[in-house]
């Protein structure tokens, strides 16, 4: 009988215990602001190189970079700079303007046209495939796993294969009352690969 009444309160102090190093059972102030170390700056940054590949007609035509390129697009035109250098690699013309930036595995580059197609390019700025969307596209294509995917303003998601541009599959979501555009991305999960 007297265990019964004595593990209510080895299991209330048993929870307290813990809590007793945060604080709560301190008589400091616990509103009181810590002493941080001073911050001081690492590094400093500073422009290496910068080029201009036209002008942007989307409002957030992010570039793609990699190991050693950068990928970026403006106007009609998707470019590969040099990554170090900045030095143009190659350029290709877009059938239209690019309005949802590049998506790159390093070897394919993919952008979204204003006449609403994705366009897949090679390593050597070169059209492998093309294919006409349902919309306009907002998002940076998504490439890799031999995968190019693309998500349209009408909340459509459609899988490509990376190489023949066959289309693998689509999702349609629905789209709410009221949309405010802003920039985003697709990302890939940690478990796709």
């Amino acid at each position: 009988m007297a265990i019964q009444k004595l593990l209510p309160i080895a299991a209330a102090l048993a929870l307290a215990l813990p809590l007793a190093g945060c604080g709560i059972f301190s008589s400091s102030d616990p509103h009181e602001p810590h002493d941080y170390p001073d911050f001081s700056e690492k590094m400093e940054a500073r422009v290496v190189w910068r080029t201009n590949v036209g002008d942007a007609v989307a409002e957030n035509l992010a570039p793609a970079v990699t190991d050693t390129a950068v990928y970026a697009a403006g106007e009609s035109r998707v470019v590969r700079l040099d990554r170090q250098t900045g030095n143009e690699v190659w350029r290709a013309e877009t059938d239209g303007e690019v309005t949802a930036g590049v998506g790159t595995d390093g070897s394919h580059v993919a952008v979204g046209t204003n006449k609403g197609k994705v366009q897949v390019f090679d390593a050597e700025g070169k059209l492998v495939w093309e294919a006409k969307l349902s919309s306009d596209i907002e998002v940076p294509p998504l490439v890799g796993a031999g995968r190019v995917i693309v998500k349209t303003s009408d909340t459509r998601i459609t899988g490509f294969d990376l190489i023949t541009g066959q289309r693998l599959w689509h999702y349609q979501g629905q789209a709410p009352a009221l949309t405010l555009r802003g920039f985003s991305q697709m990302a890939w999960s940690p478990a796709a690969f």
